[in-house]
C-alpha cells in the first residue's frame, strides 16, 4: 500500500537506518523531496533516501546532523577585508537596479523586504500557500516518435525530479532546500535566484537572501567547497574559487587550514612504491581464495617483495588497500565491492 502522507512515508523508512533516522535528518529528507517521493510511490524513492543519508554520515562522520547542504566556507585575506566590502555592497546595488529584481519585490514583496530572520517563516508560508512541489519527469523519445507528437509517458521508461529553491537561514551553517510549485512564487523566487547568482557570482541561497532582505552577500578572497565521493572516498575534491587579486601566500595559508580540516589534523603521508604496487594487486585479484594463495601470487609477481608469512601479507595489503581508496579519517567503505575479503581468512598452504 502507498503512504498516504509524510508520517507514513517516515514510518516506511524508519527500519532501514542503525543507528536510527534523526530528526534532522528526517527534515532533511523533507526539504530534499525523498519524503515526498516515498510518500507518491514512485519507484526507487526509498533506495535514494537511504544513499542520501548514509553518504551524510559517511562525509561529516557522524548520524547526519548535516541536514542540508553545508553551506559553502568563504576565507577571507585580512588584507582586504575593506576591498570585500566595497565590492559587496557596488554589486549589491548593481543587482538592486535590474529590472526583473525590482519586479519580483513589487509584485511579491509589496515593496517592502524581509528581515534575514523572517527568511525561514515567509519560505514556509508561501510554500503552503503555493501548494504540492511539481515533480518533472524526463522519458526518452521512442525511434518512431517524431517531436511534439503526443505520447503517453508509459511508452517509455522515466525518470523523475523536484526543483529546489535554496536559501539562507539566520543562525544556521546549512544552505535548505524547498521544493517547488511549477508557476508558484517559489518557483519564480528560485528561477530568479538562480540567474542573479550567475550574474554576480553568488551562490543561488545566497541569491534568495538578497532578493528576499537586499542584504548583500559576502564577497571571498577564496571561496571553498569539499565534493565527497561516494564511490571511494580518495576521489574526494577541494574545490577553490580564488579572486586574482590575492597574494600567493594568501592562497597557500588558507589551503593550509582547508587541508587540515580535511584530514582531521593529521599529516598526510604519501605511500611508497612497494605499498602502492600492493593496494592496485590487491584490487585487481578480487575475488581470491585465500590470502595465502594470493601471497604466492604476489611473490611471483613482486620477488623483491616476497613474503613468507601470509597472515603478514594479509595485514600489509589490507592497510595499503584502505590507506589508499580511504585517507581521509572520516572515509569509511563506501561500496561492498572494495572491500578486501577471501572465501575464508585462514591460511591454506595447498
Amino acid at each position: 500500500m502507498t503512504p498516504r502522507n509524510l508520517e507514513d512515508a517516515r514510518t516506511d523508512i524508519e527500519h532501514s537506518f542503525d543507528p536510527p533516522l534523526t530528526a534532522a535528518e528526517w527534515d532533511y529528507l523533507v526539504q530534499e523531496g525523498y519524503a515526498q517521493e516515498i510518500a507518491d510511490g514512485y519507484e526507487g524513492a526509498i533506495v535514494g533516501a537511504i544513499s542520501a543519508v548514509e553518504k551524510g554520515r559517511r562525509a561529516f562522520g557522524r548520524t547526519a546532523a548535516a541536514s542540508h547542504e553545508y553551506r559553502p566556507r568563504f576565507l577571507y585575506s585580512r588584507f582586504a577585508k575593506e576591498r570585500r566590502e566595497a565590492l559587496a555592497l557596488l554589486v549589491a546595488e548593481e543587482a538592486a537596479g535590474r529590472k526583473d529584481v525590482q519586479t519580483f519585490r513589487h509584485e511579491v514583496l509589496g515593496g517592502e523586504l524581509l528581515t534575514f530572520a523572517g527568511v525561514a517563516e515567509w519560505v514556509e508560508g508561501m510554500a503552503a500557500a503555493d501548494g504540492r512541489p511539481t515533480h518533472y519527469v524526463t522519458a526518452p523519445i521512442p525511434e518512431e516518435r517524431q517531436l511534439g507528437e503526443p505520447m503517453a509517458l508509459s511508452e517509455a521508461p522515466q525518470s523523475g525530479r523536484l526543483e529546489l529553491l535554496h536559501y539562507l537561514i539566520e543562525g544556521s551553517d546549512w544552505i535548505h532546500k524547498k521544493p517547488t510549485k511549477a508557476g508558484g512564487v517559489l518557483d519564480r523566487l528560485r528561477l530568479l535566484s538562480e540567474t542573479v547568482a550567475r550574474v554576480f557570482d553568488w551562490w543561488p541561497a545566497q541569491g534568495s537572501v538578497f532578493v528576499l532582505t537586499g542584504l548583500p552577500p559576502e564577497r571571498a578572497s577564496v571561496r571553498m567547497s569539499v565534493k565527497t565521493s561516494v564511490v571511494m572516498p580518495a576521489l574526494s575534491r577541494v574545490d577553490l574559487e580564488i579572486d586574482p587579486t590575492t597574494s600567493p601566500s594568501e592562497v597557500a595559508q588558507v589551503y593550509r587550514t582547508i587541508q587540515t580540516d580535511v584530514l582531521g589534523g593529521r599529516q598526510f603521508r604519501s605511500q611508497g612504491e612497494k605499498h602502492l604496487n600492493m593496494a592496485v594487486f590487491v584490487h585487481r585479484h578480487r575475488p581470491r581464495p585465500t590470502w595465502a594463495k594470493l601471497m604466492k601470487a604476489w611473490n611471483q609477481e613482486h620477488p623483491e617483495w616476497a613474503y613468507e608469512d601470509w597472515r603478514r601479507f594479509q595485514r600489509d595489503a589490507k592497510a595499503a588497500h584502505e590507506r589508499l581508496i580511504e585517507p581521509f579519517p572520516w572515509a569509511a567503505p563506501m561500496n561492498a565491492a572494495l572491500s578486501l575479503t577471501c572465501s575464508s581468512d585462514e591460511g591454506d598452504e595447498s
